[in-house]
Order: C-alpha cells, then structure tokens, then sequence
C-alpha cells in the first residue's frame, strides 16, 4: 500500500514538475514580457491518446501533459508570447525503463502491462530522437506529434482537435 501511494505520488509530481518547469520557461522567454520567444517540448505518451485500463494513473498524467501544452500552445497565447508549445507522443522506446518492473495500482494489473509490453511494437531510440527533431524544426504551437514505431515523425494535431471537437459536443 505504501509502495502505490508512494508511486502515484511520484507519477503525479511528474506532471506538476513539467507544468511548473513549463511556465517557468514561458514566462521567462515570452516576448510581451522582455524575453526574447523561444520553444517548449513537452513529453506526453501514445497512452494519452488512448484508454488504458492497465496504467490508469500513468495514462491520466500524460492526457494532463497533452491538455496543459495544448493549450498553452494556442495561437491566442503564441502571438502574443512567441512562446511555441510542441507536445510530443512517444511510443514505447527501447529504453531499460521498459525492461524493468513498473509500479501499476496493483499486482495483477503489473503482470498484465509486463506481458503486454512485450507485444508492443517498440522504437529505437535513434528514430525517437530523430522524431523529436523532425517535431521541433517543423512543429508549429499547439502541435502534437506522434513518433513511434520506427515510423517517421506525424503531426497529429488534426486528429487531437477532432477528437476534442467530438467531446466538447454537447458541453454548451
């Protein structure tokens, strides 16, 4: 029980990090404010873009990253700031995070993930960097960018704003 609060304590300060981190940053680079423009990269996951039911907290962190760079990317915010905002979605990366245990909300549902993951198409992390770079020489505020699967760098942003223009049907 310590172990998960311990965990979902971690995962959560994660994301309040990156969105501290990423108002420090604008707010010292915005152009109305002295600062000269600049650009946030924002990592998020492929589990922001989908319902996981194994990594639940894990999946609500990364569509936090996702909303929170969003917008803050908006055009509203960039032309008065020159601060672009990039979100990237990485898909699973051959890294040693993978090959280790992952703390889930409990047991069976750590089984699952560690099984699943092996099915997992992955990346190298060449192609992660290389799509990193693709999204920040050619990303435009508010974008977001899938990389995954070896495949070259997409921008998605098309897909994230349909997707939220079907849930927002009916909010007003």
């Amino acid at each position: 029980m310590i172990i998960i609060r311990i965990t979902l304590g971690i995962i959560f300060m994660s994301v309040t990090a990156l969105i501290t981190g990423s108002l420090k940053a604008y707010n010292w680079m915005r152009k109305d404010r002295d600062g000269k423009g600049g650009t946030i990269i924002n990592i998020s996951s492929i589990v922001a873009l989908y319902q996981s039911p194994l990594m639940p907290v894990y999946s609500a962190t990364k569509s936090a990253v996702l909303q929170f760079s969003n917008c803050l990317g908006k055009t509203e915010i960039f032309s008065r700031t020159d601060v672009r905002v990039i979100t990237i979605c990485f898909g699973v990366t051959d890294t040693n995070l993978i090959r280790g245990r992952v703390e889930c909300i409990d047991k069976e549902l750590e089984e699952k993930l560690l099984v699943a993951l092996q099915k997992f198409p992955t990346q190298s992390i060449d192609s992660a960097v290389q799509g990193l770079l693709t999204a920040f020489e050619s990303g435009t505020s508010g974008s977001t960018w899938l990389i995954t699967t070896n495949k070259p760098a997409e921008d998605i942003t098309k897909n994230v704003d349909k997707a939220y223009e079907i849930l927002r049907q009916g909010v007003f």
